[in-house]
């Protein structure tokens, strides 16, 4: 099966490696991506005796306002494409998990399952032990969690979002496309979560296969953080995966 996918992931690289236009374009981008960051470092410089003869306060709002134009542009999808974009480089690279070792936490009903990605961040699987069914938490990078919820044999069911930040719900869109159109993506009606399907606030319960899921509204983080819990599962139960809770 992973020298099928190897030759899937194989084919589909030549299959637009072959098109002169696509090479073209991302050739551009690149140029284009290299200029700015020429450019910005260009300006820094010129503007260095400025900084030097300018008062801390001015300088503490300067630095604010860049701030928050900079996570503005990080919450449209222009940041989702460059999280994405991180995402497949990692891929490509064969980047190493920063985590070895991982075992799900059993519960009598359910196990999660952490799947790691980047250099400190995780999604997550949580799997109903009775019917196979898992959903997705914060699935930021969804070709590694789609990845392993196949080589566990889970339908994934359900996308658990904790908040609208791309590295927590940037891969919801493409998980969408993976998994179908009968994908439940929950989030908080308070944050823009991508391709939400379900709008949760505190107090909702809803099942994912036989596990009883409940929803606690934390805004802390983001006005729509929330937390997903487990309701009426007791710890130390089998991990239901079949041996493969642990890599």
């Amino acid at each position: 099966a992973r020298l099928q996918r190897q030759g899937t992931v194989r084919a589909i690289h030549q299959q637009y490696e072959a098109n002169p236009l696509v090479v073209w374009l991302r050739m551009l981008a690149q140029f284009f991506l290299s200029l700015l960051s020429a450019v910005g470092l260009g300006v820094m410089a010129a503007l260095y005796p400025v900084y030097a003869v300018t008062p801390s306060a001015a300088l503490e709002a300067l630095q604010k306002g860049a701030f928050n134009v900079g996570y503005l542009l990080y919450t449209t999808p222009v940041g989702r494409y460059f999280h994405l974009r991180a995402v497949r480089s990692n891929i490509k690279k064969r980047v190493a998990a920063h985590s070895r070792g991982i075992r799900a936490s059993a519960l009598s009903t359910c196990s999660v399952l952490p799947v790691p990605f980047f250099n400190d961040n995780y999604s997550y699987l949580l799997v109903d032990h009775a019917t196979r069914t898992a959903a997705a938490v914060d699935p930021a990078d969804p070709y590694t969690i789609k990845d392993v919820a196949d080589r566990l044999q889970l339908t994934i069911t359900h996308v658990l979002t904790t908040h609208k930040h791309h590295d927590h719900a940037g891969g919801n869109l493409v998980l969408q496309k993976k998994c179908g159109g009968g994908l439940v993506v929950c989030g908080h009606r308070d944050d823009k979560i991508p391709g939400v399907t379900k709008l949760v606030r505190g107090g909702d319960r809803f099942f994912v296969g036989r596990t009883e899921v409940g929803v606690v509204h934390v805004p802390c983080h983001t006005d729509g953080h929330v937390v997903y819990c487990v309701i009426g599962a007791d710890a130390g139960g089998e991990d239901g995966l079949g041996g493969g809770g642990e890599g």
